[in-house]
This record gives structure tokens, sequence and C-alpha cells, in this order.
């Protein structure tokens, strides 16, 4: 019986690297269903929707019981676009992907350098980052995967970037929300998030085996501990 669970965790990891990763065999097969109907989509798109559907909680944890209840509030935790948290100041992470001839980090340093980040209409928890929040900056690169940075929150995702302002070489060919930031701060020495010690120091990964899949953990913008946040920009060890 103690197999169940653990079962049950790593499909849980399984579908949810499958259906929110761009990139992936199962995004792009859904992607071409859609076209095959007459539905434009890009497979942004398709891994936005799953992402939104999944609501981010994490993975059935290995000693879980088979109807453990999932509570919304949970450290690390947190329902896309359900209004603020409970502290004055929310902490997030936020992953950055490589663009068209850049990579995840390159494009941080283009928006970043300019006192931006940008979201997309459909980015879970982008109507909840509010005046006041920190981010921890997070790129998936495949030689990084490391948190780089971190910055303030001086503006809400509620306008858009515009052509003048826009700060890779090569724009986005869809609408982008831009979120102004002040005190941008690099870190000088990156926290690998693909350190197992890493991950099983955060308390996100209390309900979940931090020597499991975790990818569900930086494919979207993700609200995270005080706690959580200060050891992932490197001002917290234990």
């Amino acid at each position: 019986m103690d197999r169940l669970p653990g079962r049950a965790q790593r499909l849980d990891a399984s579908l949810r690297d499958a259906l929110t990763n761009a990139q992936s065999v199962e995004v792009k097969y859904l992607r071409k269903r859609l076209l095959d109907q007459g539905l434009s989509a890009t497979t942004e798109d398709v891994a936005a929707w799953f992402k939104g559907k999944l609501l981010e909680a994490p993975p059935v944890p290995s000693s879980a019981p088979a109807q453990m209840p999932v509570y919304a509030e949970s450290p690390g935790v947190y329902k896309p676009d359900a209004g603020p948290a409970v502290a004055a100041v929310n902490h997030w992470l936020v992953p950055a992907g490589a663009r068209p001839k850049i990579t995840g980090e390159e494009s941080l340093k283009y928006w970043l350098g300019k006192g931006l980040w940008g979201f997309w209409e459909s980015t879970p928890g982008r109507k909840s980052v509010l005046t006041g929040d920190r981010i921890a900056f997070y790129t998936s690169d495949k030689k990084r995967r490391a948190v780089v940075a971190h910055a303030r929150v001086v503006g809400e995702a509620d306008l858009l970037v515009e052509a003048h302002e826009w700060p890779e070489p090569v724009p986005q060919d869809k609408p982008v929300y831009k979120v102004p930031l002040t005190d941008v701060q690099w870190l000088p020495n990156p926290i690998k998030l693909t350190e197992l010690a890493v991950r099983a120091r955060l308390d996100a990964f209390q309900t979940a085996d931090p020597a499991r899949p975790w990818g569900w953990f930086v494919v979207t913008t993700r609200r995270v501990s005080e706690a959580d946040f200060l050891r992932l920009i490197g001002q917290r060890s234990d």
C-alpha cells in the first residue's frame, strides 16, 4: 500500500512537466490538433492554459493518504489571481526562458537592465503581483537553471509594453504587460536549483520529495514563503 502514494506523486510530476512545458512533445501535439481544427495557438498558449488549470499546487507527497486535502494557502502554494496573500509583502519566484536567439539569462539582462519584467495576459499570478512585492528571477537555461537576480516591484502589471520600450532585440508576437522594478540585484553566486541540498531546504518541498522531478516548482510564476525567498537569493542558509 505504501507504493501507491509514491506512484501518484510520480504521475503528478510527470504530467505537470509534460503539459506545462511549451517544448514538450505532448504540448506540440496538442497545438497541432488545435491547428487541425482551425484554432490558432502557440505552444506557449497551450502550456499556459494547463498552468492555469493546474493552479500550480505541488505534487502529491509520497506519504500522503489517498484523500489528502489540498490547502491553497500552504507555504509556497498559491491560487493564480486569487488576490494578495495575507502578508503585507508577497514573495515570488519568476522563471525566464530562452527567447529567439537569446538565452533566458540574456533575456533577464535586457529586461532588468530597463527596470522591467514582462507577463503575458495569461500568466498565472499576473494580477496578484503588487507594489512592494519582491521577485526572485530564475533562468531555465539548460546549463544554468539557477536563481540569478532579485528586485522589488514598484507598480502593477496592468500596462502593456509599448513598441519603443521593448527591451529585447526582437519583440514578442503577443501582448506583454510590464512590471516596473527597482533595487535590481544580481547574485554574485547564483542559487542552483539543480542541487538537491538547495531544494531540500525549501518550505515548498516539505510535502514533496526534493529528489523527485521538480519542474512543477519553476514552470511558471509562483508565490513562495519569505523564508524560501531569502534562501533563493542567498540571504538565508538554514
